[in-house]
């Protein structure tokens, strides 16, 4: 079944213009040698109708760094996990150290195959009842949940895919706090919001139904995530842009954010790696999503010998393009190393998302999946584009970095 966001009808009288997220670039992804069977006979395979954008894309990045946008997420899903061994189970399926978070806290895993190729990229969030929410891709909520059943026998475990019920949008910015607690009216509830800690989430009472108001940090800023039934969403959203549209906030489509999100080096699930990927070549995220210490879990074996190896063949990596003047490049593009004599020699990489850098005066940059012996910060690329050739330089993942305000220059 296709997710469609409840609030396609809001976006569409606004003016929004939407981009097609969904088997084009999931094909992209696995169409690489190793791509599991799973994994493709288990994605919903229907595309979802992102907004690309409301009105200017530079007004709306300009947003997210100075106040807050609201994003609208259909392309997440929602897998929720019930029972009193919840969360030991899942403990023993995904890559990291789950069972010590407390309650209303969230950590990130994988949920792997058993060739230790990553199924999903998962943010699971403890409830107190003992229950957990896992945020999911879309496409992988279905894999998710048929996937995690097979492996129950006993267990007080019922795992169910919510997604048709439950939507997330995300506020990203610096203000996002504030602008979700100006709309709730209860003192404690409020304040829960402005107390708010990074990776933890509050519960308040919107239209007699329970919305999940979740702390995070996406594009370099602090951003809240509001998981709310389908049925309130709209309402919810309309409420907070009524109070809130005169004091700065507005929407924002995944232009904007696309841009913002390459800054901070956070590569996504599906875009930059996906179902064909190891762990250890999903860059910083590895570090995020797996425990090295904990006991068995599907995929273990894999991922430690990759471990125990150094690296894996590829990785995902930063490229820095200084001339702003010439074209964005482009998705799939292939990355060359530089001959010596100044022509591209041969293929190391394919680019996996690129904008232009606000904050590195427009500078051109980009993620690319490259071969391991060519993926050192520094190592000259080229690429080749219509109307000529792009030359840059790896470059860590992250560009720029909130806390400092400052170009990051590891490269």
């Amino acid at each position: 079944m296709a997710t469609v966001s409840p609030l396609n009808n809001m976006h569409e009288s606004s003016g929004a213009q939407f981009l097609s997220y969904g088997p084009i670039a999931i094909d992209r992804i696995v169409s690489s040698a190793g791509a599991s069977e799973q994994a493709e006979e288990g994605q919903n395979r229907d595309p979802i109708n992102v907004v690309a954008a409301f009105a200017d894309v530079e007004i709306e990045y300009a947003t997210l760094r100075k106040a807050a946008g609201v994003i609208d997420l259909p392309h997440h899903g929602t897998v929720l996990v019930k029972g009193t061994d919840a969360m030991e189970f899942l403990n023993r399926m995904l890559t990291n150290d789950v069972q010590p978070i407390a309650q209303r806290q969230s950590v990130r895993a994988f949920w792997l195959n058993r060739k230790g190729r990553i199924q999903a990229d998962v943010v699971i969030t403890a409830l107190e009842n003992g229950d957990v929410v896992m945020d999911v891709n879309a496409f992988a909520s279905s894999l998710v949940t048929t996937s995690l059943n097979t492996f129950l026998f006993s267990e007080d475990v019922t795992i169910v895919d919510v997604t048709q019920e439950w939507h997330r949008i995300r506020l990203c910015g610096p203000r996002c706090k504030e602008y979700v607690a100006a709309i709730v009216d209860d003192p404690v509830e409020r304040s829960s919001i402005t107390e708010l800690e990074l990776d933890h989430f509050c519960s308040v009472t919107f239209n007699e139904s329970e919305v999940m108001i979740h702390l995070g940090k996406h594009g370099g800023e602090l951003s809240v995530d509001v998981l709310c039934p389908c049925s309130t969403v709209g309402s919810f959203v309309g409420l907070l842009m009524g109070r809130n549209v005169a004091d700065g906030l507005r929407p924002v489509g995944w232009a904007a954010f696309n841009i913002a999100r390459i800054e901070a080096g956070e590569v996504a699930f599906l875009t930059d790696f996906g179902f064909d990927s190891l762990p250890h070549e999903a860059g910083e995220v590895l570090h995020q999503a797996v425990s090295f210490k904990k006991g068995c879990y599907l995929g273990q074996e894999i991922v430690a010998r990759m471990e125990s190896q150094g690296h894996a063949k590829q990785c995902l990596v930063g490229l820095r393009f200084d001339n702003s003047e010439e074209e964005v490049p482009s998705v799939e593009a292939p990355v060359y190393a530089v001959a010596s004599d100044g022509q591209p020699g041969d293929c190391i990489g394919v680019i996996t998302s690129a904008a232009p850098s606000p904050m590195l005066g427009s500078a051109n940059i980009a993620f690319a999946m490259m071969k391991y012996d060519a993926a050192s910060v520094g190592t000259a690329v080229v690429i080749t584009t219509p109307t000529g050739r792009m030359e840059g330089a790896v470059h860590t993942l992250e560009f720029w970095s909130a806390s400092t305000s400052e170009p990051s220059n590891r490269n």
